[in-house]
């Protein structure tokens, strides 16, 4: 692992290097890479979120298609809308339309991001329409906290009680289940609630409203649990320790895919394909009001751990507290975009012996 170029660190120093020269909004309150969304304070006090995100790549390999291309564009960007407990406003859409796509294509992506607009309730104000040799989308979401409470990536105290909104480990098994689907992916990974679409996340924007009142902390977990956690640590200069086990908040899906896939179930946390669901902390003093509040709500949040002071994380798998060193493991799963090089890999860590660098076999 040594040798793994650390390229969480290494995206975020081309963020800031590419940002360098940019003026920044006198009205933003959020720095760099501390909220899913930008915020900006408005003149009446109210806080306004804004997010772009693009899809293409998940296109070009056949992991969308073009419903769940249209579907995805808007979630995205959504989810980071939830993320920060805004209301969601508006959403501008930027298509660039592959020349070779037939008119049922084009009818499909129409299709998926209008059902995923009014999932979200969000109406899709403008944009930008473009003809090209591939598919990409870009969406950028518009929301408002009007009490100027929004939630952010920052404030996590020791012992605050880590939360996820629901399940976890469904985006890596669909990813399985498609990317691997000629091989020995779980063909039930493609079986879904709703018969329209094998898996269809929604922005969990009712959940981020409720937890402004109560989160120290906020997050989507697009790129997986694991990644999710290790910015989380990254920001705040603290670890976790997931004290629950995962088989009691892993997906039966996710933990059907392992199995198959020959990888053991925390392998399913790492990304990079997320669940698009948060990831939060709620101080202890809170937790009790929280868990009766989202009851209240029909929400079911999933406890998972704690933070701690040590910048660490563990992992409770089958009885045991295992140490996860979750920066190699993000790494592992962003160094290359090659399925298969990432599935060799993960069955390669799970063969070792020896936990050198604190990675759970």
């Amino acid at each position: 692992m040594g040798g793994v170029v650390n390229a969480a660190a290494a995206e975020y120093d081309l963020i800031r290097r590419l940002v360098r020269g940019f003026p920044r909004p006198v009205a933003q309150r959020n720095r760099l890479g501390e909220s899913d969304a930008e915020l900006l304070t408005l003149p009446d006090g109210s806080i306004l979120a804004v997010t772009t995100d693009s899809i293409s790549e998940e296109i070009a390999t056949g992991l969308y298609d073009p419903f769940l291309a249209g579907w995805m564009a808007v979630t995205v960007s959504c989810s980071d809308l939830a993320a920060v407990g805004a209301r969601p406003l508006a959403l501008l859409l930027s298509e660039t339309l592959d020349r070779s796509w037939n008119e049922d294509q084009v009818t499909a992506l129409q299709r998926g991001i209008a059902q995923a607009a009014r999932s979200c309730g969000i109406g899709i104000a403008g944009g930008d329409t473009n003809a090209g040799d591939r598919t990409s989308l870009t969406g950028t979401a518009l929301g408002i906290c009007e009490d100027g409470r929004p939630l952010t990536r920052t404030g996590i105290q020791d012992g605050d009680i880590l939360y996820i909104s629901s399940s976890a480990g469904t985006g890596s098994a669909f990813a399985a289940s498609i990317l691997f689907d000629r091989t020995d992916a779980p063909s039930s990974s493609r079986v879904h609630a709703n018969d329209r679409h094998p898996w269809e996340p929604v922005a969990a924007l009712e959940e981020g409203i409720l937890l402004r009142d109560f989160a120290s902390v906020c997050m989507d977990n697009s790129d997986g649990l694991l990644p999710t956690l290790d910015e989380l640590m990254r920001i705040n200069g603290c670890g976790f320790i997931l004290d629950r086990d995962i088989a009691e908040y892993l997906h039966p899906m996710a933990q059907h895919a392992a199995t198959l896939l020959t990888l053991p179930e925390w392998a399913m946390l790492c990304g990079p394909h997320g669940d698009y669901s948060l990831v939060f902390t709620v101080p202890v003093r809170l937790v009790k009001a929280f868990e009766h509040a989202a009851r209240a709500a029909g929400r079911q949040p999933l406890r998972i751990g704690y933070a701690t002071p040590t910048p660490q994380l563990y992992i409770r798998h089958r009885n045991e507290l295992m140490p996860c060193d979750a920066r190699a493991l993000r790494n592992l799963v962003f160094t290359t975009t090659d399925p298969f090089e990432i599935l060799t890999s993960l069955r390669a860590l799970c063969d070792c012996k020896h936990h050198d660098e604190g990675v759970p076999s």
